[in-house]
């Protein structure tokens, strides 16, 4: 009579006895669990903050903010005390009309996110634009705060 046997290959000399244990066996009930949660719109939403780039260019600086989902009117840009703050939130809106929600990967809720600002903007002329989910941020270096070269001379 010939048995078959099943063999782990999580389990080796290398790993401790046991480790892998179950890994290959059926479906755990908390895979279900995890896969099968139903996520209650109520509960507070998970914190998130924008995604931001700054570039420097040799007349200004370009900071590029990733805002998806949101609209003008969900956030605002202020500068007070040298400080450049974006502010705002993406908000949750359930429109489920044959079931709850399933599973939610995107985080939601309140955001701010400040940066300091050189001493060389004009901020006066800083520019905001808002297009396909992208806060765009231009701030005018000061012309006479712009670097330029020194020549130098020999006695």
């Amino acid at each position: 009579m010939t048995q078959l046997m099943l063999r782990n290959p999580f389990r080796s000399s290398l790993t401790p006895s046991g480790f892998f244990d179950g890994f290959l066996e059926p479906r755990p009930e908390w895979f279900d669990r995890f896969f099968d949660a139903r996520v209650d719109a109520e509960l507070p939403a998970r914190s998130w903050s924008p995604a931001v780039d700054v570039i420097e260019e040799q007349d200004h600086y370009e900071l590029q903010a990733e805002l998806p989902g949101m609209s003008e009117k969900d956030f605002e840009v202020k500068v007070e005390d040298g400080m450049l703050s974006i502010h705002g939130e993406r908000k949750f809106e359930k429109e489920s009309k044959n079931g709850g929600v399933r599973r939610l990967e995107r985080s939601y809720g309140s955001f701010t996110r400040s940066f300091g600002l050189p001493d060389n903007i004009d901020r006066d002329h800083i520019e905001a634009h808002y297009d396909k989910g992208v806060l765009k941020l231009v701030l005018p270096k000061s012309k006479e705060s712009r670097s330029h070269s020194i020549q130098v001379k020999t006695h």
